[in-house]
Order: structure tokens, then C-alpha cells, then sequence
């Protein structure tokens, strides 16, 4: 899992500026706008198996979008949608089907910084260990 969030990471900072592109828990405590927060699950329903087997799983990117304006949620969320949308990523030891918007990114006021907006972008994607795609 930790090299196909690494991939998305890498993917969004490809797509806009990577100064500005944080993973979960590091984004700097007053963060310049606008900024993108990458989160990635593999917690999707069908990954849950009685047997606990390894095999193709189904990944969720949560992409955060803050900027100051709407306009500026939207331009991330089309920066978003050129690393995401219609591309699979490429991650060590596996192979990945191209992403598809699951949410579209909606702006809406952001609670916990006064002054700027927010959205949530999600995009969905199966991922398959390589040796199992090979065979």
C-alpha cells in the first residue's frame, strides 16, 4: 500500500506545484493557499474476504483541495482530475487499472480556516500485485 500512496503523491506533485502537495499529517500548521492533501485507502468493501487473502484490491484516493476562492478548489480539482482521472499509477509491485472520479470536488466553505474554501475529490482504481497480473 505505502508504494501506491507514494505513486499518487508523486502523480499530484507531476500535476501541480509539488511544494504545495502534502501526505496526511504533514501539512505545515499555516500552509501558504492553495495547497492538496493525498490520502489513500484500500479499504474498499471487496477487499474484505472471509479467507483474509492477498490479491487485487480496490484503492480509494481522497484528494483535499483548499484555496481561497472557488475558483481556485476548482483549478486544483482540475489539476486533480490530470493526475488522476482516466490514469493508472505506477507503483513497485503492482499494476493498477486507470482511476475513476468517484466524488466530484464541490466547493464549499472550509470549517477550519477561516477564509478559504474546500473540497474532497475521490477517485477509485483496482490495484493487482504484479506477479499475480503476470500469470
Amino acid at each position: 500500500m505505502q508504494a501506491i500512496h507514494k505513486a499518487a503523491v508523486a502523480a499530484m506533485k507531476a500535476a501541480y506545484v509539488s511544494s504545495r502537495v502534502y501526505e496526511p499529517g504533514l501539512v505545515p500548521v499555516n500552509p501558504a493557499l492553495p495547497y492538496v492533501v493525498v490520502n489513500t485507502s484500500a479499504g474498499l468493501p471487496r477487499n474484505y474476504t472471509l479467507g483474509s487473502s492477498a490479491g487485487s484490491r480496490g484503492i480509494r484516493l481522497s484528494i483535499q483541495l483548499v484555496a481561497e476562492t472557488a475558483a481556485g478548489v476548482l483549478f486544483l480539482a482540475q489539476k486533480a482530475d490530470d493526475a488522476f482521472l482516466g490514469r493508472s499509477l505506477t507503483a513497485a509491485g503492482w499494476d493498477s487499472a486507470k482511476a475513476v472520479r468517484q466524488v466530484d470536488a464541490n466547493p464549499t466553505r472550509d470549517p477550519a480556516g477561516p477564509g478559504s474554501m474546500y473540497a474532497l475529490a475521490t477517485y477509485v482504481f483496482e490495484a493487482t500485485p504484479a506477479s499475480e497480473a503476470e500469470s
